[in-house]
């Protein structure tokens, strides 16, 4: 292939998120297609026929800790809707991500404890307890 991700001794990172991204949306053998084809997320056809034009609009993956991540879950895979993210990252922007309030803002738990220094689990407790997150 002209871009040389998917060369013989083994597949870039990049091309295996292209692949997989396809799997989970089209495939509905596959593991994980309930929560994204069966959902209803779609690809663009841009990203659907092309890896070339899935490079030229995400760029390589950084790392293997990075997935693809859609910003707007209610929206499918398509340019303007997509970044790399790690797990940490994408664990923050999801929907059911408790959020509390820090300095007049509203900002997910795991941040607000990387913040203050209290431990997560110790403001998970809390919360669940019905107390402030903070043991205030």
């Amino acid at each position: 292939s002209k871009h040389g991700h998917a060369r013989k001794q083994g597949r870039s990172l990049t091309y295996k998120s292209w692949t997989n991204m396809k799997t989970r949306c089209l495939n509905e053998n596959a593991v994980n297609y309930e929560r994204y084809g069966g959902a209803g997320v779609s690809i663009c056809s841009r990203w659907l026929d092309s890896f070339e034009a899935f490079l030229e609009d995400m760029g390589d993956r950084p790392s293997a800790q990075h997935s693809i991540e859609r910003v707007n879950g209610s929206l499918g895979y398509e340019p303007g809707n997509c970044c790399w993210a790690t797990a940490v990252q994408q664990e923050r922007n999801k929907a059911n991500t408790v959020k509390v309030p820090l300095n007049g803002q509203r900002i997910s738990l795991a941040e607000a404890c990387e913040q203050t220094g209290v431990p997560y689990g110790t403001a998970w407790a809390r919360i669940r307890g019905g107390r402030d997150w903070r043991g205030a």
